[in-house]
């Protein structure tokens, strides 16, 4: 056995020496500690605690994946949210506008005592839920929901309302941006039809003209004034030619508004498409999880376990009055060793 083994057998030795010769100190000290922190434990309220499990869905637009053909691979809306999604997910239920939701749906201040007239109230407020409220990414790619609280029963019901308040927080963010989307599509397609209609209005003055049909007119007004010449018909055939001069007058105009008004039909289309799309964004909405776990009232406390906490009490207490112990008598030790020197 070496110096080193023959030093630790010996600061053991000397350990639980010192622990017998203050056995009786270490005793009460210790059986005091745990008789306070067993009393003390019965004077904490107990807390229940309360599971529930989303799994995140894939994030779709209503009117892209259920009224849109598809185009190549599409990916199914029915399918399990990936990484990005269960960090959505995880974003939309650490944030502070559902925090406020399920606040002010079970009234949480009161519930918790927390003062309202409180200036650090929201402050207070926020520390006490990221203290209740946990969520936590599971292996299989879930969130896991866990509610501590006073009640079994409120500890359920704000595990489950977490899950509808995900949606309706989900909601408000894309439902934003769809309405202003609808707003602009709308503008669009209403300044269309005002085009249209100036378009239609400058129709309705060449076809007061007696243009209606151009090609068709300027092919039978042709053959006529064939047969007025043919028969020497000079009255008849000056008519057609006048006809025929005001069909050349108005010709280009002619073509290009029936150009115009065909493009613009295309385009009302493709806007009314874009149009029935974002009312359907802007009105209807996709839920962003789906709940695997449902919450149930949990029939047993969670906190505190008073075992750990009569144990950890007994362990700091032993250890402390050993320490303390110890640092007294070595200064005792040293005030007799200077009062010997000097």
């Amino acid at each position: 056995m070496d110096n080193s083994d023959k030093n630790i057998n010996a600061g053991t030795f000397n350990l639980l020496g010192f622990i017998y010769i203050w056995r009786k100190h270490l005793l009460i000290i210790t059986g005091a500690a745990i008789v306070f922190s067993a009393l003390g434990s019965f004077l904490i309220r107990p807390q229940y605690k309360a599971v529930s499990s989303l799994f995140a869905i894939k994030s779709f637009s209503a009117s892209k994946y259920l009224t849109e053909e598809p185009q190549g691979y599409a990916e199914d809306y029915m399918d399990i949210g990936d990484e990005d999604d269960i960090e959505k997910l995880m974003q939309i239920l650490n944030s502070s506008e559902l925090q406020d939701l399920v606040v002010e749906k079970f009234d949480l201040y009161r519930h918790w005592y927390i003062q309202k007239d409180d200036p650090n109230k929201a402050t207070w407020m926020s520390l006490m839920f990221q203290e209740m409220v946990v969520f936590k990414r599971t292996d299989m790619m879930s969130v896991k929901i866990e509610v501590y609280d006073f009640s079994p029963d409120t500890a359920a019901q704000i595990a489950n309302a977490i899950a509808v308040f995900s949606d309706t927080v989900k909601n408000r963010y894309t439902r934003r941006i769809a309405l202003e989307a609808l707003n602009i599509i709308k503008d669009e397609y209403d300044k269309s039809l005002r085009y249209m209609q100036m378009l239609e209005d400058s129709m309705q003055k060449l076809r007061a003209k007696g243009i209606l049909e151009y090609n068709l007119q300027v092919q039978a007004l042709t053959r006529s004034l064939g047969k007025a010449l043919a028969g020497n018909n000079a009255g008849g055939a000056d008519k057609i030619d006048q006809r025929l001069k005001t069909f050349q007058d108005y010709g280009g105009p002619y073509f290009n508004l029936t150009n115009e008004v065909m493009l613009q039909k295309e385009r009302q289309v493709f806007l009314k498409t874009k149009l029935d799309a974002a009312f359907l964004n802007a009105t209807r909405n996709l839920p962003s999880n789906v709940q695997v776990q449902k919450a149930k009232v949990p029939d047993k406390k969670s906190k505190p376990i008073r075992w750990i906490i009569v144990f950890v009490s007994a362990l700091s207490a032993f250890v402390g009055a050993v320490l303390v112990l110890a640092a007294m008598v070595r200064f005792k030790e040293f005030k007799k060793k200077m009062a010997t020197t000097f």
